[in-house]
């Protein structure tokens, strides 16, 4: 877990995901910050989407760096195209 939060995606927004993916592949890895900053999201709501994606294990996150995993690359390019 990232950070103690007790709000919970109710839904997943496929398009929020769709640009998560698209900064990171285009980027590299990411700090947080820029990556919240680029995704024009609050913090809180990058938070719950990373979380969802890192225990999906489609991205990977070290030192606040997030990085798309090899799963998530194949997970972009088949149902992100």
């Amino acid at each position: 877990m990232l950070i103690k939060n007790s709000k919970k995606l109710k839904r997943v927004d496929m398009q929020i995901v769709t640009i998560l993916f698209q900064l990171l592949h285009e980027n590299g890895p990411l700090r947080k910050t820029p990556l919240m900053e680029k995704a024009n999201l609050s913090y809180s709501r990058l938070i719950l989407y990373l979380e969802l994606l890192m225990t999906l294990d489609l991205i990977h996150i070290t030192e606040n760096t997030v990085s798309l995993t090899e799963s998530g690359l194949v997970f972009m390019h088949n149902y992100l195209k």
